[in-house]
C-alpha cells in the first residue's frame, strides 16, 4: 500500500495539496499520513526565555483532529487508512522519519506559498528544502495558483541523460495507471541531441519502462526555453508536469536553467518531482 504523506500548516494552499492527493489517489487504497510540526518562536530563542509550549501542542493536536475529520470526508477508497501526526521539530526531519518508518513506498504531496510582488517564486523555501532533504522520496508539489483537473494526461520532460532505471518512473505510472492517464514524453535539446530519435535506445527503453500504458513522443526543434516548454503543455492540456531530479545538478540546472526562476510566472500545473 502506498503512503502519501501530506504536510499541514493548515493553510488553504496545504488543503489544497490534501484534497489533489484525495483526487488522484482515489481510485487506489492508500495510507494517508498527515503531519505539521512546529518550533518554539524566533523571539524567545533570541531572548533565551522558555516558553511553556503545552498551547501551542494543544492547539496543534486540536487543529489536526479537525484537520483529518475534514480529509476523511473526500471521496477515498474503502481499503485506505489514515495516520497524523502534530509534533516539535523540523519538518524536514520529521517527513524523513514517517518515510523511514514505513516499508512500503511512499510519495509526499505538498502546497507552495504564495507570494507577489518582488517576492513571488514558484517553489517556496520551505517545499526547496524538503525536495533537497529527502534525495530519494518522489514529491507533488501544487503551486498555489494550480488550475487543478482529474488527471488524463501527464507530461514527462526527459533531459539529456534519458531515464536508465524504471524505478524512477513507478510513481508516474502508478499515477497513470489508476487514473487512466496518458504520458507525453518530451525533450528539448541543449544541442544536437537525439534523445527521443525514434528507434533510438533512449526512446526504446523509456517505451518498455511505461509499458501497455499510452504514451507518445516529442522533440521540441529549439534549444530549451522554458515558456515554450510550459505553454506546450497547457496547449496540450497537461494535468500534470513530471521532472526527474537528478543529484549530479539537474534540480539547479533544469535543461541548463534554474526551474525555480524559470516557471515562476508561468507554471499552473503540480509538478510531480522523480527520483534518478
Amino acid at each position: 500500500m502506498l503512503q502519501v504523506i501530506l504536510p499541514t500548516d493548515f493553510s488553504d494552499n496545504a488543503w489544497k495539496a490534501m484534497s489533489y492527493a484525495a483526487n488522484i489517489y482515489h481510485n487506489q487504497p492508500c495510507k494517508f499520513f498527515l503531519v505539521h510540526t512546529y518550533t518554539m518562536p524566533y523571539s524567545h530563542i533570541e531572548t533565551g526565555v522558555i516558553q511553556d509550549m503545552t498551547p501551542m501542542i494543544e492547539e496543534a493536536e486540536k487543529e489536526m483532529k479537525k484537520i483529518l475529520a475534514r480529509y476523511l470526508d473526500l471521496d477515498h477508497h474503502p481499503e485506505s487508512k489514515f495516520d497524523s501526526l502534530a509534533k516539535f521539530g523540523s519538518l524536514a526531519d520529521t517527513l524523513d522519519q514517517v518515510k523511514e518508518d514505513y516499508t512500503g513506498d511512499s510519495i509526499i504531496v505538498m502546497g507552495t506559498k504564495g507570494a507577489s510582488g518582488a517576492g513571488k517564486f514558484f517553489l517556496g523555501s520551505m517545499t526547496t528544502t524538503i525536495i533537497d532533504s529527502l534525495k530519494k522520496t518522489p514529491i507533488i508539489c501544487v503551486p498555489y495558483l494550480a488550475e487543478l483537473s482529474p488527471l488524463n494526461k501527464i507530461m514527462l520532460a526527459v533531459d539529456k541523460n534519458g531515464i536508465t532505471k524504471s524505478t524512477t518512473l513507478s510513481s508516474l505510472v502508478n499515477l497513470a495507471t489508476h487514473n487512466e492517464a496518458g504520458i507525453k514524453v518530451v525533450h528539448m535539446p541543449e544541442e544536437k541531441e537525439t534523445v527521443l530519435a525514434a528507434g533510438s535506445a533512449e526512446q526504446l527503453t523509456i517505451h518498455s519502462f511505461l509499458g501497455n500504458l499510452t504514451h507518445t513522443f516529442h522533440t521540441f526543434g529549439s534549444h530549451y526555453d522554458e515558456h515554450e516548454l510550459v505553454n506546450y503543455a497547457i496547449a496540450d492540456e497537461a494535468n500534470l508536469m513530471a521532472f526527474i531530479k537528478h543529484d549530479r545538478g539537474f534540480w539547479k540546472n533544469l535543461f541548463h536553467k534554474s526551474l525555480t526562476t524559470s516557471l515562476a510566472f508561468d507554471c499552473k500545473l503540480p509538478l510531480l518531482i522523480l527520483r534518478d
